[in-house]
């Protein structure tokens, strides 16, 4: 298993940086398979929310590739109409960067009006951790968040490109 660290090749947990990473095998659904967490460790000093309202905008190609993955996990979710999603506020918040969405057409198979729709998490050659949710309100896609680590360089920002040793999607 490719794992946060170098050295870091058993089932564990470690606070590196900012971030507290937790790793190991476990259950997800009817597979059994690796399992990273990534939480903020209790001396992060949370960041002002710095998500400005922009012009509408379409969804770049990569954005548009990470929903449509992350729907697929999702059986509410997977037959929805995205064509003319919109990005209408973006920037920093908490610990990573916040895109709100605008959905024209409702998800009318949902039972609920907000939650989660799924997750990916990306494991780079440079053991990082890309973490990327989608949510949803008012039974409209809401907000694509995106959680970039790299316990070894704590202030280093998402980079534009990145090296993938692991890629999971996953429904919540």
């Amino acid at each position: 298993m490719r794992t946060a660290a170098e050295g870091w090749r058993r089932p564990g947990g470690a606070v590196r940086g900012d971030y507290a990473v937790v790793w190991g095998t476990g259950t997800w659904g009817e597979k059994r398979q690796n399992v990273h967490v990534i939480l903020p460790s209790k001396s992060r000093a949370i960041m002002q929310n710095d998500v400005r309202s922009i012009e509408p905008r379409p969804l770049s190609e990569q954005e548009s590739v990470w929903i449509r993955e992350i729907v697929q996990t999702n059986e509410e979710w997977k037959d929805a109409d995205l064509s003319n999603t919109q990005v209408v506020a973006e920037g920093p918040c908490d610990e990573g960067l916040s895109m709100v969405l605008r959905q024209p057409e409702e998800n009318e198979r949902l039972g609920s009006s907000a939650g989660y729709i799924g997750r990916l998490v990306i494991c780079t050659d440079d053991n990082c951790f890309i973490e990327i949710r989608l949510t949803y309100s008012g039974k409209r896609l809401h907000e694509l968040f995106v959680l970039f680590v790299d316990p070894k360089h704590p202030k280093r920002t998402l980079p534009k490109s990145w090296k993938e040793v692991s890629h999971e999607a996953y429904k919540l």
